[in-house]
């Protein structure tokens, strides 16, 4: 798959997620696999809400984060 900065990303309907605190367990039980996300990665996950660009996400992230926009665009 070939992701631009127009890709609209979102959970997969087999995955679950929890946010904890500032992080989030997440849950593909199909594949038996949890991950437990750091604060960055939860809120990349809230964005990828099937509606929001991944340009907008940035923009989103770059009020949030002292972050450059060449490392998130990475």
């Amino acid at each position: 798959m070939k992701t631009s900065l127009a890709t609209v990303f979102r959970k997969a309907p087999a995955v679950r997620s929890r946010n904890v605190g500032d992080e989030a367990v997440v849950v593909h039980q199909a594949a038996g696999e949890v991950f437990v996300l750091n604060h960055i990665a939860s809120r990349v996950l809230e964005l990828a809400d099937g509606k929001t660009a991944v340009d907008a996400m940035i923009e989103t992230l770059l009020t949030e984060y002292e972050v450059s926009r060449e490392v998130l665009e990475r």
